[in-house]
């Protein structure tokens, strides 16, 4: 089953990303499982490596499969930026509790429907993520800027041109933006509703700043209308503007990983879809599904 992407701060009122115990810490405390069941958990992001730890402690028997050769998931691109020191310290904490409680953690396994089929276990935890969103826009026949993704940018794995769009302006738009505003770059960001929409108020705020002292030409409401040999062209104020643009950097969210479904369905287990996997969300809905579900099974 899909875990509910629930409104979590609307919900509990003032909550706390890494705690999900806060402020209801005596109804929230884990209880022995009544019957010990084999768990696996299939990703070891933020979801996958709470919900590993709570069943663990509650002391079932658990397995966490992740496919890269480290543990974080998306928080790793997240907490990569040099003034997201504090960030950083959450996966060492959630390893070192999986660590405590005995999960077993196979790093560089990357799970098959034939691996769902042969597994023996009483419940599969699907925690694989999300992938970013593609550009599906028009494209010139030959030429045009090259495009990449902001999670590339930001972990050191593409560069960017002189002259760069970022086409997206939540958090991994605004983070790129500015990391690519050096000096040498012009760098204009584009989003289809405002700058920052739909952030925390804090944060958004923040990052508003800083883009205005580092020169980032900014578009809200602005649409990506189509790509050219030249660049792109952009809908700012009812008015068609063509930006000379070598490098798009798409930041345009995620899409749910999830093919994995299909074959715990038939296998007849139960399972849960947490974290991206079942709803695109936020580190908070994360860290909370991985809690609440580990408080379920």
């Amino acid at each position: 089953m899909t875990w509910p992407n629930r409104p979590y701060v609307r919900e509990f009122g003032t909550c706390c990303t890494v705690n999900p115990a806060t402020f209801r810490e005596a109804s929230f405390e884990p209880v022995p499982a009544q019957k010990v069941k084999k768990v696996a958990v299939i990703g070891g992001g933020l979801a996958g490596m709470n919900a590993a730890q709570t069943l663990a402690q509650r002391g079932h028997e658990v397995t966490l499969y992740e496919q890269a050769g480290d543990l974080g998931g998306q928080w790793l691109v997240a907490s990569h930026g040099a003034d997201k020191a504090d960030f950083r310290t959450l996966i060492p904490y959630l390893t070192r509790r999986m660590r405590e409680y005995g999960v077993r953690v196979e790093l560089g396994r990357s799970i098959s429907p034939q691996d769902i089929r042969d597994m023996e276990v009483d419940c599969i935890l699907l925690a694989t993520g999300a992938l970013p969103r593609q550009y599906r826009g028009e494209r010139p026949e030959k030429g045009g800027p090259r495009i990449v993704q902001g999670n590339d940018i930001i972990m050191g794995r593409e560069q960017a041109g002189r002259r760069v769009l970022v086409v997206g302006a939540r958090y991994i738009g605004m983070e790129v933006a500015i990391q690519l505003s050096d000096g040498e770059r012009t760098v204009s960001l584009i989003d289809i509703n405002g700058i920052g929409a739909g952030t925390i108020a804090e944060l958004g705020e923040w990052y508003r700043t800083r883009l205005v002292e580092c020169g980032v030409h900014m578009y809200p409401h602005t649409p990506l209308m189509r790509l050219t040999r030249e660049g792109a062209d952009i809908a700012f104020e009812s008015s068609m503007i063509s930006l000379p643009v070598d490098t798009v950097v798409l930041a345009i969210g995620t899409v749910p990983c999830n093919g994995l479904e299909q074959a715990v369905v038939e296998k007849g287990v139960e399972y849960y879809c947490i974290g991206d996997c079942g709803g695109i969300g936020d580190a908070l809905k994360a860290m909370r599904d991985g809690a609440e579900v580990g408080r379920l099974v």
